[in-house]
């Protein structure tokens, strides 16, 4: 059963971002697939500049590629934090324009800024909780596990349904945030992905038939 958690609404800084792709940036990061869908657009109507883009991860970089963009970096674990860690650099001033969720966390920036590089955020979008019907949260009270895919998911979740069942995670981010809700049972792999996310399914499923 998929019952969406999240929408998406404009953030405050939307209407800045097509001006500041035509900046000079050591990078223009990348953290999601939203914000890659929301970088693209401003990247068109900023005339396709020429940009050096880092993208967190292959769900990212696939929509960049799609969109016509060539990630130059990605990081060997698809986490903020982990591309703020090892992204080259600084050079030529180390300037990084970060285009982000207003909800995002502040690992990218930090981890940037602490490296060195000069790092400019934008809140160009943001990230709110979504509309259930009263059949999607019996649907969600019925569930024997839940896969989320963010922390704004797992906080509309617990929101709605609470910190159960067992949770499976696409990476540990959205891990830390159900541990921090009080969900008792959560899994996530190694690796952020969609292989990796399906086998915590399975483990998730498999703790739930074991009570």
């Amino acid at each position: 059963i998929e019952i969406p958690c999240i929408e998406f609404e404009d953030g405050d800084d939307i209407e800045r971002l097509p001006s500041a792709l035509q900046e000079d940036w050591e990078y223009v990061v990348i953290t999601s697939p939203e914000a890659a869908g929301v970088f693209l657009k401003g990247w068109n109507e900023a005339g396709n500049p020429s940009l050096r883009v880092a993208s967190v991860g292959a769900g990212t970089q696939q929509m960049l590629q799609q969109g016509g963009v060539e990630p130059v970096f990605v990081p060997s674990k698809a986490t903020g934090k982990t591309l703020a860690a090892e992204l080259p650099g600084p050079e030529k001033g180390g300037r990084v324009l970060y285009p982000a969720s207003a909800k995002a966390r502040s690992e990218v920036q930090g981890g940037l800024t602490a490296r060195g590089f000069a790092c400019t955020r934008l809140n160009t979008y943001d990230t709110v909780s979504a509309t259930w019907s009263a059949a999607q949260h019996e649907q969600a009270r019925s569930a024997a596990v839940v896969a989320l895919a963010s922390p704004s998911a797992v906080k509309t979740w617990v929101e709605y349904v609470g910190a159960v069942p067992a949770a499976a995670c696409i990476g540990e981010t959205s891990a830390t945030a159900c541990k921090d809700a009080g969900f008792k049972h959560v899994f996530w792999p190694e690796k952020p992905g969609i292989e990796g996310w399906a086998e915590a399914v399975i483990d998730a499923l498999q703790c739930a038939e074991a009570k």
